[in-house]
């Protein structure tokens, strides 16, 4: 069914009858749907990564000022800690083409999002290793089962979008970690029979991101970096912190269109009659750069007693 999932065994069932009862990591993946599924335990997985992003984003090698501090904070420390390829810092700056998208998964890159302000920029890598760090059975294989979400396609068209035409196979991607808002399933009657890839909580970007801002307020390192980053830049609402889904795709593609540093690929698709434009870049730039601006924000905190400095858009 399309509506949320009430439990494991619930996500388990739902699993297999999407995706067979052969799925690999079919276990584990049923607990990781229903740790999204759950804010309360993934309100506590979120605590157990900000802890440990917390950290690394102070370390030594990442001063205040550094470019993109944030996401190699993230990169670095999935790579050394679950073995995820991080080795550039990939940001998309639109909708990936299919196989493209796939290539990534499939070699366990993390990246940014630059897409949506709703879908918010890190909420995968986020999704991903909140898990690892709640669920020991997913610790040590959390990278495989990332990479067998792009392997693993629904044996069945299921709702895919809000017209009720549009139903398709789905890769479990979509399914475990890429649902649409609720809002968006309006083709099938209130009781929502039907399955589909839709969910209001952090099986949705947008879920998740909400979750994430709505915890500001100096508990969470994580909430406060990104709710003063969005506020800033103008993409939430400050009267109930809410992030509407606005397209930022070019604010993306302007932030990462230096050369020297960053290489695009642009390619065009034929759509239901319409061309579509995709792009993303990536740098190849490991080392930490340190910003010449030195009217860069910066806040000083305290996060499970370690002191600190949050800078950039962040800081507020």
């Amino acid at each position: 069914m399309a509506t949320e999932i009430a439990s494991e065994s619930n996500a388990e069932a739902r699993l297999k009858a999407l995706f067979g009862k052969d799925l690999p990591y079919l276990k584990d993946f049923a607990q990781m749907a229903w740790l999204l599924s759950d804010r309360k335990t993934f309100d506590s997985a979120l605590k157990k990564i900000d802890e440990r992003l917390w950290i690394r984003y102070n370390e030594p090698d990442l001063p205040p000022g550094t470019h993109n501090r944030f996401s190699r904070a993230i990169l670095s420390y999935a790579q050394k800690t679950y073995g995820f390829s991080a080795q550039n810092n990939v940001v998309f700056t639109g909708n990936v083409g299919t196989e493209a998208f796939k290539s990534y998964v499939l070699s366990g890159v993390l990246w940014k999002d630059s897409l949506s302000s709703g879908h918010g920029e890190y909420t995968h890598s986020l999704q991903w290793l909140a898990a690892a760090e709640q669920l020991p059975s997913v610790t040590g294989k959390v990278k495989a089962m990332y990479a067998e979400t792009m392997k693993q396609k629904s044996t069945a068209k299921i709702n895919k979008a809000a017209a009720t035409t549009f139903k398709d196979t789905v890769y479990l991607w979509e399914w475990l970690v890429d649902c649409f808002p609720q809002s968006r399933d309006t083709s099938i009657a209130a009781a929502k029979s039907q399955e589909g890839i839709f969910s209001d909580l952090a099986r949705s970007p947008f879920g998740a991101t909400q979750q994430i801002i709505m915890r500001n307020g100096g508990e969470l390192f994580i909430a406060d970096l990104l709710y003063g980053r969005y506020l800033r830049r103008g993409w939430i609402r400050e009267t109930d912190k809410k992030l509407p889904a606005r397209d930022i795709s070019s604010y993306g593609a302007e932030q990462h269109s230096d050369n020297t540093t960053w290489k695009s690929l642009r390619e065009t698709a034929q759509a239901k009659g319409s061309t579509v434009l995709r792009t993303y870049g990536y740098s190849r730039d490991t080392a930490a750069k340190i910003d010449d601006n030195e009217d860069k924000p910066v806040k000083e905190c305290t996060y499970y007693g370690v002191k600190g400095v949050i800078s950039g858009s962040g800081a507020i």
